[in-house]
């Protein structure tokens, strides 16, 4: 728009100057400066408009294999087999789980048809009902959901597949494995004037160096998604931080408008 605007004021100082020395004997030449001027403006809005229409396809092709990537044959076999034998053993705790992996299900298609932000309550749910599935599996496995800040917006499916990483490539097979999700309000961002919404998710797993691992089973389509949709939706920043036999950090910030 900034472009356009000043293109559009370049555009009526130059037709000032033209004016100012055409005469009645040269309106022609005017009539066809003008004809130019119109011609190249809609050329350049079209070329505009394909470009935006082209990032929104590809925002949009992204946003699809993301919701692809959730849906995990191997997460839904496990888990229908884990409410077949809570059929037998717990009917109480299996119908708790029909219900939540009912709602994951559903709201991760909701979801892969959402071409807006949503309420990050919502995305929390999401990674609630996600975890809470996992925790039937992995029993020894504990998620702390620590929230101090909520009310605001973000692209979905930007909280559960990173939760879904840390547990997978994390923590999946320790006895004392815990992953955090922390979300809380920083005013005092250096890069962030107005202060931005922070989303922090960590384990306690083993780590990767960067050096070795290229970012690893950490950067896989789901996590490369999440980070693009951040910073080009909400013009924020995605960062992963690995500590060998310390675990993993991801930290989303999303500045306050």
């Amino acid at each position: 728009m900034e472009q356009l605007a000043l293109l559009f004021l370049n555009i009526s100082i130059t037709l000032g100057a033209i004016i100012d020395s055409i005469t009645y004997n040269n309106s022609l030449h005017l009539t066809i400066v003008l004809a130019f001027i119109i011609y190249y403006l809609i050329v350049y809005v079209h070329h505009s408009n394909k470009v935006l229409n082209a990032r929104e396809e590809e925002l949009e092709a992204k946003r699809n294999a993301l919701m692809l990537s959730q849906i995990h044959p191997h997460f839904i076999y496990n888990t229908l087999n884990v409410i077949y034998y809570l059929c037998r053993t717990d009917s109480q705790k299996a119908a708790n789980a029909v219900l939540n992996f009912s709602e994951y299900l559903h709201t991760t298609l909701e979801f892969s048809l959402e071409n807006n932000l949503i309420p990050i309550e919502k995305e929390l749910e999401l990674a609630r009902n996600y975890t809470y599935l996992e925790k039937i599996r992995f029993e020894d496995l504990e998620i702390i959901f620590d929230i101090q800040d909520e009310g605001y917006m973000i692209p979905p499916l930007s909280i559960q597949p990173i939760v879904e990483n840390a547990i997978r490539h994390g923590v999946h097979g320790m006895k004392d494995g815990t992953v955090t999700i922390f979300l809380y309000l920083d005013s005092t961002s250096t890069n962030f004037p107005n202060g931005c919404h922070v989303i922090k998710i960590s384990d306690n797993g083993n780590g990767i160096s960067k050096e070795h691992s290229n970012l690893g089973k950490h950067k896989g389509v789901g996590i490369q998604n999440v980070k693009t949709r951040i910073e080009e939706i909400t013009l924020g920043t995605f960062e992963i931080v690995m500590t060998p036999d310390s675990g993993t950090t991801v930290t989303i910030r999303i500045p306050i408008a």
